[in-house]
């Protein structure tokens, strides 16, 4: 122990999406390059900025956030033949998610199950 070498960082909000990824993402996640799309179908403003700063903390690219069609449940697209299915199936466990079929970039619908369980609150400000 008298030999490590600690690091002593100061946490602010405007630097943890430098520090979250860096520090806590998971390297099984990151070395698969997963990118993923993110439809927000909950009907809250900035819940889907919100899970997409979390999922890219996590090791997963987030490549563009749009807002759906209000639907409750909450859905992943992903192919089926492709290594990332297995992280793919993590998440869906996570958020409760069906996952469907079909070939390209993956794709996660939120709906109002999932706001629901993680009870977002619109005060959410993104950092950036």
């Amino acid at each position: 122990q008298d030999d490590w070498l600690w690091k002593r960082e100061l946490l602010k909000v405007d630097n943890l999406d430098e520090i979250m990824p860096r520090d806590m993402s998971d390297s099984k996640v990151i070395a698969k390059d997963i990118k993923l799309n993110i439809i927000n179908s909950s009907g809250k403003n900035g819940f889907g900025n919100m899970v997409a700063d979390r999922l890219q903390w996590w090791g997963l690219m987030v490549t563009s956030v749009q807002t759906g069609e209000l639907q409750e449940k909450c859905q992943i697209y992903v192919d089926f033949k492709s290594e990332s299915k297995k992280v793919v199936e993590t998440l869906a466990t996570i958020l409760n998610c069906s996952i469907n079929d079909r070939v390209g970039i993956v794709e996660l619908v939120l709906g109002t199950q999932v706001e629901e369980m993680v009870k977002y609150s619109q005060t959410y400000v993104r950092s950036l």
